[in-house]
């Protein structure tokens, strides 16, 4: 019987990889959701395999653990090996009809997988890649594709890489619409609370990313100094907030702290590292924007630019292509890397009324009321 002639359709969704990065873990909240709001139309029963506990696992990593446990109560949670054979076993033992989606390739034909490949960055940006690393990355996404009933992207550009790269046909990729949303849970926390444990004012930018060369905080800083030095500015403030690690480069959180330290205005900048996710979208409601001033993403504008855009708060995001995926009202653009152009539009973005987060209005457009 074709799974869709099914009254029930069983979903194995493997945590395997996403709950190891905090990207992974927005993206696989921003599938959860969708994954529930199709259940209004179809009988639809998720199971949410997770990797076992592995010994001395961080606490940042633990943390992003429990958030992902956060929103899979919906579901069954099990535990499993790391890897292809331990998600196959939990896909039989829990009889999923299929896996959707996984990082890591399944040998086994027992169940239709659908595969994600999160983005093609050691092609397209291969000086911060060795050349080891980049062979291991070709071999494993080749895997992915070879056995893989199909494939799964967060963006067109990814999609179209897939082809290029893989020559993986195009009728056999799903390209998720680019879907921002809102929950009720992001309102639990004060954001006026949040603001005073941190000491932030009223007024402040907020930047969302994880401290990677790629993301490019640099011209964030430099960006806001320049109208951190302009009259009718003196309380703006800059927010910063992810994981401050990039094992690519151990020094660049050094030289984004001494760029901070030496430019005057150190008070106003607040660097937080990583935060619950609660309080950083208790920041986000309160942020006179969110600036995106990455040189390359995966998913258009990363995480963050889903909530800001489901939450009705300005978004800045770089033009690289990918970028230009996100749709939205209040979603402008910027030079990539150019922060003088970042400074001309955050300008014109502070010129404007700041937003009011209403959300009963929010609610009634959320992705969970389709």
């Amino acid at each position: 019987m074709a799974l869709w002639q099914k009254q029930l359709m069983r979903i194995l969704v493997p945590m395997h990889g996403f709950v190891t990065w905090n990207g992974g873990v927005d993206l696989m909240r921003v599938i959860s959701a969708a994954l529930r709001a199709v259940r209004s139309d179809q009988q639809i029963e998720l199971v949410y395999a997770f990797p076992y506990v592995w010994p001395n696992q961080s606490e940042a990593s633990l943390r992003l653990r429990e958030m992902v446990h956060g929103y899979a109560l919906d579901g069954t949670i099990v535990e499993c090996d790391e890897d292809g054979r331990g998600i196959n076993l939990a896909a039989v033992d829990n009889d999923a009809d299929v896996i959707f989606p996984t990082m890591w390739p399944i040998k086994t034909r027992h169940r239709p997988k659908v595969a994600y490949i999160y983005d093609f960055q050691h092609r397209e940006l291969p000086h911060l890649f060795t050349e080891t690393e980049r062979a291991r990355r070709d071999a494993e996404f080749a895997e992915l594709a070879a056995r893989s009933d199909a494939m799964f992207a967060t963006s067109q550009h990814v999609a179209s890489c897939m082809q290029r790269y893989l020559g993986v046909a195009a009728d056999r990729i799903l390209v998720m619409p680019y879907t921002p949303y809102m929950q009720d849970a992001w309102f639990d926390l004060s954001s006026d609370g949040v603001r005073h444990r941190y000491g932030i004012g009223t007024r402040y930018v907020l930047v969302s990313n994880h401290f990677w060369v790629h993301k490019d905080h640099g011209t964030a800083i430099r960006a806001f100094l320049m109208l951190a030095a302009e009259s009718g500015f003196e309380n703006l403030e800059l927010v910063l907030t992810g994981d401050t690690t990039d094992s690519r480069d151990a020094g660049h959180f050094e030289r984004l702290q001494a760029l901070i330290r030496d430019s005057g205005h150190a008070s106003r900048i607040h660097v937080l590292g990583f935060i619950d996710k609660a309080e950083q979208l208790a920041l986000l409601r309160d942020a006179a924007m969110l600036v995106q001033p990455t040189l390359f993403e995966g998913g258009p504008g990363g995480g963050a630019s889903y909530e800001a855009v489901g939450l009705g708060i300005p978004l800045l995001l770089s033009d690289i292509a990918v970028n230009l995926e996100v749709q939205g009202e209040r979603v402008g653009y910027f030079a990539a890397g150019d922060a003088s152009d970042l400074a001309v539009q955050m300008r014109r973005v502070l010129s404007e009324p700041m937003p009011t987060v209403d959300r009963a209005v929010l609610h009634s457009r959320s992705i969970e009321r389709l």
